[in-house]
């Protein structure tokens, strides 16, 4: 008589191993040519076939059309249950100037310079407002008040000087032109007016005279009377605001006080410059 059969040897069958053995289905260990299921993006599970698989069975894989990308979308994950391939290309939006589209490399507004329209200064614009061409060296943008600014040389600007060393004389009492300057205001601001100036008159008893005066607005800014009768340096100045576009006519003059006195004036000079806003 054989024992019981074991895993380690040959024997009978026992009534268990045979209840076992009753409860396989008689297709469960057949191959089956049901073709293998695709491939995709999915949570694992265990299934419910009951069929084996072949050991050079091959599953597809699904694969699907690239979205385009669009401008200014968010990440994410996506939906799709379809897997991409490694050479997979995606289509971007045209090269533009409009929303939606992007800028390429040569593009005029990369490449080229354009005019600011301003500064951005925290919540404020500031705003070049001055007529000149593009500042050259040694200027600095200076601001004129709180939402503008104005290119500002760091040596005295709009400078202009005239003069005359010959000597010029009159017995009249009226004025006469000594020199003139025309000056174009190339900015609104506050100027300063400078003169040099030597008079004498030949009468001790009579005033020679001379003053600078603004032909253009006919006011005088200085005038004086001497008595001498030999060359005094006399020299002033005169500052006040002038107006962006004005051009006033500068002068120094002179006259006599009396017809038996002659005034005599040379080395005359008039200086202006602007100082300030």
């Amino acid at each position: 008589m054989h024992a019981t059969a074991t895993t380690g040897s040959a024997g009978f069958l026992s009534a268990a191993d045979k209840v076992k053995l009753d409860g396989v289905s008689t297709s469960s260990f057949s191959l089956s040519s049901t073709v293998a299921t695709n491939a995709y993006v999915t949570a694992p599970t265990v299934g419910t076939g009951s069929t084996a698989a072949r050991s050079d069975h091959v599953h597809g894989v699904l694969v699907g059309t690239p979205v385009s990308l669009v401008p200014s979308a968010s990440n994410a994950s996506g939906s799709s249950t379809s897997l991409a391939r490694a050479d997979h290309v995606h289509s971007i939006p045209g090269f533009g100037s409009v929303t939606g589209t992007f800028c390429q490399g040569n593009d005029s507004r990369l490449s080229n310079d354009r005019v600011a329209t301003g500064l951005r200064m925290n919540d404020n614009t500031v705003v070049v407002t001055n007529l000149y061409a593009p500042p050259t060296g040694g200027y600095v943008l200076t601001s004129v008040d709180a939402s503008s600014a104005m290119w500002w040389p760091t040596v005295p600007w709009n400078f202009q000087m005239t003069s005359s060393e010959s000597q010029s004389t009159t017995t009249g009492g009226t004025y006469l032109d000594k020199i003139s300057m025309v000056v174009n205001m190339p900015m609104s601001g506050v100027y300063v007016i400078a003169y040099s100036v030597e008079v004498k008159g030949s009468n001790s008893n009579q005033q020679a005279q001379f003053r600078l005066y603004n032909s253009t607005a006919a006011t005088t800014y200085c005038d004086n009377s001497p008595w001498f009768t030999y060359y005094v340096t006399y020299s002033g100045f005169y500052i006040g605001r002038f107006v962006n576009g004005t051009t006033p006519t500068l002068k120094l003059q002179y006259a006599s006080s009396n017809s038996s006195n002659t005034t005599s004036i040379q080395r005359a000079r008039l200086m202006m410059w602007q100082v300030s806003f």
